[in-house]
């Protein structure tokens, strides 16, 4: 099954509607043949800008971040259960991992951080030199190149 990430706004609530939320929406997953790998409370925080869901005006939301496996039959079910919950403000899923990956997704310019420098006194970097090269249509474009840079720490 393909991984998830799924950040969901919830209005205010008590101790025991944020309970009864989470425990919905974990059901929810784990109902369909899901996993829940991780649940991260991001606590309350000010909207960036004021949110209609429901028929009200929300400014500030309560941020939850899960981390869980599903099917991707089941994904437009899911999400149309998020939408519908009158709890809910607003929420977004993003695919962060295949089915047929076989390993673990990472960013390929943290690959040189983790091999460690040749001496300690040095590390790569990367620095972003850019150009401007005209299209064969005669459109201007930016070209960025990452080039690998020795910094002395």
């Amino acid at each position: 099954m393909p991984r998830y990430e799924l950040i969901l706004i919830s209005r205010i609530l008590g101790r025991e509607g944020f309970a009864h939320l989470l425990r919905q929406t974990c059901t929810s997953i784990m109902d369909k043949g899901g996993v829940v790998r991780k649940l991260e409370n991001l606590g309350q925080q000010r909207l960036p800008q004021r949110m209609r869901a429901h028929a009200e005006w929300h400014h500030i939301g309560r941020y939850f971040l899960f981390d869980f496996e599903l099917s991707t039959h089941q994904l437009p079910q899911f999400e149309k259960e998020l939408k519908t919950d009158p709890e809910v403000i607003q929420n977004g899923i993003v695919k962060i991992q295949s089915r047929f990956d076989s390993k673990k997704y990472e960013h390929p310019i943290l690959e040189c951080w983790k091999k460690g420098p040749p001496d300690r006194t040095a590390r790569t970097s990367f620095m972003a030199f850019s150009s401007f090269k005209k299209d064969t249509c005669g459109i201007m474009s930016q070209v960025t190149k990452w080039q690998p840079a020795l910094v002395e720490f």
